[in-house]
């Protein structure tokens, strides 16, 4: 049971990284593009 946890946390651990990754691009790219325009 402990290990079945441990394993599907680890595995959200590196789907919220992922996300976290992801989100971050698009911003840095939002904030790219905004300037653009000045």
């Amino acid at each position: 049971m402990y290990l079945f946890f441990n394993l599907m946390y680890r595995k959200d651990k590196l789907r919220i990284n992922t996300y976290m990754i992801f989100f971050k691009k698009k911003i840095t790219i939002m904030i790219l593009e905004e300037s653009e325009e000045f």
